[in-house]
């Protein structure tokens, strides 16, 4: 009877974490290598600080550890584990309750055109082709649109050799997550529609937002 007890304490403990808002949120946007993979381009956390929430941006090109492949960078994590693997690196397996969201390319696209556009620093000119059109980017601040912002990341390789890639990617995840934070109405409407996965009831994550 005392295991029985111990083991329907459990279950029901977490049952109840399950119906909980999450303490902090991983967003993960999906972008398109050259050769047709499909990767994590962009990565944030999301955690309240002091009564608001604060972003905080990964460079999914950055080097770190995942274990049990020979993949070096943040953003292969999404293809060789799920946004789980993605989560366990840049937020670890312990603390606060962790939710994820990920967003295919179109959705976050939609996420960004949904709030008028992102405004990012653009560290050096570039053109990106993706395949359907091209694009060229100024040095200097400007607001991007959503198919803008997704070409730019798919070219932010180009340029890794001055560490502008990383920049690239580093305000456009903000800018996205931020997009998610400050935006209740938008967020609910991407949660909502066609290429999001979420790891928590849509519900959840829009009372974590909306805190």
């Amino acid at each position: 009877m005392l295991i029985a007890g111990i083991a329907l304490g459990g279950w029901t403990l977490w049952n109840r974490t399950q119906n909980l808002p999450p303490e902090r949120l991983v967003v993960v946007g999906e972008s398109t290598l050259e050769d047709g993979t499909t990767v994590a381009g962009l990565v944030a956390l999301i955690e309240p600080r002091d009564g608001a929430l604060e972003v905080e941006a990964k460079d999914s090109g950055e080097e770190v550890a995942i274990p049990g492949t020979s993949y070096d960078r943040l953003r292969d994590a999404l293809s060789m584990g799920g946004a789980e693997e993605v989560v366990s690196v840049v937020a670890g397996e312990d603390g606060p309750r962790t939710a994820w969201v990920v967003l295919d390319a179109a959705a976050w696209a939609r996420l960004i055109d949904g709030v008028g556009g992102i405004q990012i620093e653009i560290p050096e000119e570039t053109t990106v082709f993706t395949g359907d059109q091209l694009y060229r980017f100024d040095k200097g601040t400007r607001k991007l649109s959503g198919a803008e912002a997704v070409a730019l990341v798919m070219g932010a390789d180009e340029l890794e050799a001055t560490g502008a890639g990383a920049r690239v990617r580093v305000a456009v995840g903000e800018g996205v997550a931020r997009a998610l934070a400050d935006n209740p109405e938008a967020a609910r409407e991407i949660l909502a529609g066609p290429g999001v996965e979420l790891s928590a009831e849509s519900g959840l994550i829009e009372a974590f937002l909306g805190q």
